[in-house]
């Protein structure tokens, strides 16, 4: 299925951050629901330039089939989110392609609800905070994605402190009423500080279990909300993640160097906090062969 891309705006609006995109075929092809009692199986199309948008979905309860269809995707979506009661299921971009289809909700009996794009989930206003590269737009990199109030509402805790609210049974975004949000769904300025903390407190029990994942990706996502949300409790484990041995290495300023990302996460984190942090190595020089 060919979607259309924000080429112009990205175009203009890309960073400077350019990573080296390489995806290799999907191994996980079964995503839960929360509480595990509903599970959809995902079948990628290995034929997907030749017959777009044929990945085939089957939705379980047990081992108790609800509904089978083919996804708008044309390998594999990237992420799925399933609902605890079953009545919704979420992908998230394409496998190899980012920002085109940031969010897609399907309902009951596999009903398609909505396809969302980066300007209608009004995230054009941050193009300059999301990573671009070959691949597209890394508008979710870093963010926290769960169900809340009886699955009423999608939320999405974006890397930079934002929560995205998305009514699951229409697809429409939420903003508070009187907001300057393109389209949408407006609500009374109560009900949006009731639905923001309860989004909030999820995020941060699910923020404290991540920092213990054995996934480094989800370790760094936790330090760095740690300090935008100042969780103090967690000081303690975000000191001992200042000797965390995740890394990667690049070339920086002529020369290459290994950056150990979830220390200067951790790091950064416990600043915002207060503490007084020293002598924590980040960057470590790397000799070039001859």
């Amino acid at each position: 299925m060919k979607r259309p891309a924000l080429i112009l705006v990205l175009s203009i609006c890309i960073s400077s951050f350019s990573m080296a995109d390489r995806w290799l075929p999907i191994e996980k092809t079964e995503f839960y629901s929360e509480n595990r009692e509903y599970m959809l199986r995902i079948r990628p199309d290995e034929e997907r330039l030749t017959r777009p948008g044929h990945c085939a979905a089957t939705l379980y309860q047990g081992k108790k089939k609800i509904w089978s269809r083919n996804l708008i995707n044309n390998y594999a979506p990237h992420r799925v989110f399933v609902s605890n009661s079953g009545k919704y299921v979420v992908t998230t971009d394409d496998w190899g392609a980012v920002g085109d289809t940031p969010i897609v909700i399907y309902g009951g009996s596999g009903r398609l609800i909505v396809v969302h794009s980066l300007l209608s989930l009004d995230l054009i206003k941050n193009i300059y905070q999301i990573t671009t590269s070959r691949s597209g737009a890394w508008w979710d990199e870093s963010s926290i994605t769960f169900f809340c109030q009886d699955d009423e509402f999608l939320c999405v805790r974006l890397k930079w402190g934002e929560m995205l609210f998305i009514r699951t049974d229409c697809g429409s975004v939420i903003g508070r009423m009187g907001s300057p949000l393109n389209g949408g769904w407006r609500i009374g300025e109560d009900a949006y500080e009731k639905l923001t903390k309860m989004a909030h407190e999820k995020a941060n029990k699910m923020i404290i279990d991540m920092l213990s994942s054995t996934d480094p990706k989800k370790r760094e996502t936790a330090a760095l909300f740690c300090g935008q949300e100042k969780l103090v409790e967690t000081a303690p484990v975000l000191r001992k993640m200042l000797a965390d041995r995740a890394s990667y290495v690049t070339r920086r300023l002529g020369g290459i160097v290994r950056v150990y990302y979830i220390r200067e996460a951790a790091r950064d984190a416990l600043v915002k906090m207060g503490h007084k942090i020293e002598g924590v190595m980040i960057l470590e020089e790397i000799a070039e062969e001859d």
